[in-house]
């Protein structure tokens, strides 16, 4: 019974539909959970668990449409360069942003991975008093299920629709994952 309450409130849901044998009702669950969890620890500063969601050897690619794009390699530096932009910089000039990850579209799931694209929309609010949107986009996760049966991201790129305005600083590298992090001019 349990099986088919989840399959209607997929086919409910803009969520595509499972197209594989090998395709489970749990592991889309948990793949989607992932995704929703991801924007969430974010803007709650929760970063310590936000940064668990991605495997060790994580990539984040920040790709804007003209200027540098930026690679962080590994969740250690993923988490150092997160730390260091919302802890030390938002949080301190008391600046909330709110990550809405909306459309989401699971591309391919197998067994072992996953390929989903979602929208993305992140306003930002200053000292409690107006509220401003700073950037939609997209996000691409590509995510792995563990040994643990765990699905993890093990590739997140993130492409702004337009290049950072007075609300998002540029990113600043903390030196000691600075070998981690490469910025290379777009194409």
């Amino acid at each position: 019974m349990t099986k088919r309450i989840l399959l209607l409130w997929l086919a409910m849901t803009a969520v595509p539909p499972l197209s594989a044998a090998n395709d489970s009702v749990e592991d889309r669950l948990e793949i989607l959970n992932q995704v929703q969890a991801f924007p969430h620890l974010l803007d709650s500063l929760r970063l310590e668990e936000w940064a668990e969601l991605f495997t060790e050897d994580a990539v984040f690619e920040a790709r804007p449409p003209s200027g540098e794009t930026l690679v962080i390699n590994t969740r250690e530096a993923i988490l150092a360069v997160f730390h260091r932009r919302y802890r030390e910089g938002f949080a301190k000039a008391q600046i909330q942003r709110r990550h809405g990850v909306s459309t989401i579209h699971v591309i391919e799931q197998t067994e072992r991975s996953a390929h989903v694209e979602t929208y993305l929309t992140i306003s930002v609010v200053q000292n409690a008093t107006a509220l401003s949107m700073v950037v939609t986009g997209t996000y691409e996760f590509f995510l792995m299920k563990m040994p643990s049966d765990k699905w993890l991201i093990s590739r997140l790129i993130a492409r702004p629709d337009a290049n950072r305005g007075e609300h998002t600083p540029a990113v600043e590298i903390p030196d000691s994952v600075r070998h981690l992090v490469k910025r290379h001019a777009a194409n």
